[in-house]
Order: C-alpha cells, then structure tokens, then sequence
C-alpha cells in the first residue's frame, strides 16, 4: 500500500530499534486509520480556521510504558532516539500536508513533533541523570565524572556543579581543588573529545583557574 502518510516503515523501524516484533497486518490497520481521517480532512470545505482535529492511532503506549519502567541508560537513551525518530517523521508530514493546503491536518502533526521534541528532551534528561549517579557513585565530593554525556548535558551539569562548590568554598572559608573528568573521547566520532573540548571552553570564559593534570581530566582551584 503506497500514501505519502504511511505509518508501516516508522513503526517498523522503531520497533526493530526497541526490538519488538510487530505484525505488520496490525500495522497496515493503523495506516488505514490515519489514510481515512486525512481523506475525510481533504474533504471538508468552509473549515474554520481554529477546528480541531485529532486523530488518535493506537498501539504505541504499552512501547513507551515498557521502556518508562526500565532504569537501564542504554534503554532511556534508546526511547530518546525512538521520540527523535518520531519528531522527525512528524514534522516531515507536517510539511506535506501544508504543501498540500491541509492546514489542520500540517498543525496535528506539527504539534506531535513538538510533543515528541519534548519527550527526546526528557528521556536524555533522565538517562543524564542516570548515567551521573553510575559514574559518581563512588567519587569523593570535589569530583565529578562527566564521561560519556552529550555536551550540552555536560556543561549544564558543570555549571551547576561549579556554582554549588563556589558557593560552599565562600560558606566555609576556604579554597577547594575540583577534579573533572572528561574522558579522552575514545569513543565519540573520529576520536575527537567534545565534552572535553566544550569543558575546557567553559572553564575559560568562566575565568576560572585550572590545568589538565592527565587526558581528559582538570583540576579546577577554586
């Protein structure tokens, strides 16, 4: 079945992402289900600017419940991936409808990818978090471990973590030694250590005083 609002191939993909065998009958369903509100939407003459419509396929919440209940990072960062999967394939229908003069129909599946956007925003938040407590678990108080978040979690957390041991060094009266690491980026692409990069940036429009005492790892004076 060929429609340019064809739900088989991004279900499917996020399924073998998460590893779910989908019967792609069901799946053929939803895509009839989405086919005839967009016929009947196309249809409609005299729509009111400001009508709503909201087309509902079900089928993918127990997906998302399942990866909720899962503490795993590697789980969290993969739901991430499947909202971004979604966002993208939300605002790509998007952009048909509305080169299709379906104004309703572009403002439903514009709103789903910026509902999507705000779970991928989430999910990363959370599998952040997750990741910290593994890698800090057993790091002293002037320690802390950003290997293997994305950089804009990275700095956010340093930053954070800058402002709370500057506003202890003033309550207690005394200087502290920060130790960060970043990693070498091993792992990243090409090698090339971003979070470290993006570390070292802050620290100098920080102004603050630090050296790197080995790849990948700073002291900061505070």
């Amino acid at each position: 079945m060929s429609c340019s609002y064809s739900l088989i191939q991004s279900v499917l993909t996020i399924n073998e992402t998460l590893g779910v065998t989908t019967d792609e009958d069901s799946l053929e369903n939803y895509e009839k289900q989405i086919v005839d509100i967009v016929r009947m939407e196309s249809m409609q003459q005299d729509e009111p600017e400001d009508a709503t419509w909201q087309p509902v396929v079900e089928g993918h919440e127990d997906m998302y419940d399942r990866l909720r209940l899962v503490g795993d990072y590697d789980v969290i960062r993969r739901e991430a991936t499947v909202h971004y999967h979604m966002r993208q394939e939300s605002f790509r229908k998007a952009k048909e409808a509305y080169q299709r003069g379906m104004k309703t129909v572009a403002a439903f599946y514009s709103q789903q990818g910026r509902a999507y956007a705000e779970k991928m925003r989430e999910a990363n938040e959370r599998a952040s978090w997750k990741l910290l407590q593994l890698r800090n678990a057993q790091c002293d108080d002037n320690t802390l471990d950003l290997h293997g978040l994305h950089v804009q979690e990275a700095i956010q957390v340093l930053k954070n973590y800058v402002k709370l041991k500057k506003r202890e060094s003033w309550c207690l009266q005394k200087k502290q030694t920060l130790r960060i690491i970043t990693g070498r980026g091993a792992h990243s692409a090409l090698n090339i250590p971003k979070v470290k990069f993006a570390v070292e940036g802050y620290f100098l429009s920080s102004q603050l005083n630090y050296r790197e005492v080995q790849a990948g790892m700073f002291h900061v004076m505070l």
